[in-house]
């Protein structure tokens, strides 16, 4: 029993202190500014060109979006918390910036010569975003009971894993107990497995 135990206690600060593959490095001279007041502005441009303003858009949103959160989570009090697009479009949106440029033209790759392409145009866009000191505070607020409700399904699923594992063996008189020790100890390895896939 105390294996078991001893099991589900180590999956549980596995699966708490485990580090992400969020943490991406960011260039945080060049995207992210702090003023004074504790403000902070991220500039986020479209990694990838699109066929048209709303698609670069979009594109730019979900690129703020990974930005947002992987800034939260370098900071030195780490927020797993990621805030939704329309949140970000509503509330942290201040300038957007599109950026339209011609194909390149059949007759010479690589150069337009100021001329319009016959091809058309592809489209980026520059968001310049901004997150108050408060509105930070509230995502680790909000991150905070993310984790907090992590932390209490796990031991609430944990109290039944346990009590189903007594009343089974209260149920069988305890000719069981070897199997459902074995059995149990290969469904926490196959939980831990599937948990880093």
């Amino acid at each position: 029993m105390k294996y078991i135990l001893a099991a589900l206690l180590s999956t549980f600060l596995i699966v708490q202190f485990a580090p992400t593959s969020q943490a991406a490095d960011l260039d945080t001279e060049k995207d992210v500014k702090k003023t004074n007041d504790g403000t902070v502005t991220f500039v986020v441009r479209t990694k990838s060109p699109k066929a048209n303003r709303e698609e670069a858009l979009e594109a730019g949103l979900e690129d703020a979006q990974a930005f947002i959160s992987n800034y939260l989570h370098q900071k030195e009090h780490c927020c797993a918390y990621t805030p939704s697009i329309d949140f970000i479009r509503q509330n942290m949106l201040k300038n957007t910036i599109p950026h339209e440029e011609p194909f390149p033209s059949s007759n010479s790759p690589g150069e337009t010569n100021g001329k319009r392409s016959d091809l058309g145009y592809f489209y980026t866009v520059e968001l310049q975003l901004e997150m108050p000191q408060s509105m930070e505070q509230q995502f680790r607020k909000a991150g905070r009971v993310v984790s907090g409700l992590w932390a209490l399904g796990c031991s609430v699923a944990a109290l039944l894993v346990i009590g189903a594992f007594f009343r089974l063996d209260e149920w069988t008189k305890g000719y069981l107990t070897t199997w459902l020790v074995v059995g149990s100890a290969g469904l926490i390895s196959v939980f831990i497995v599937l948990m880093f896939l």
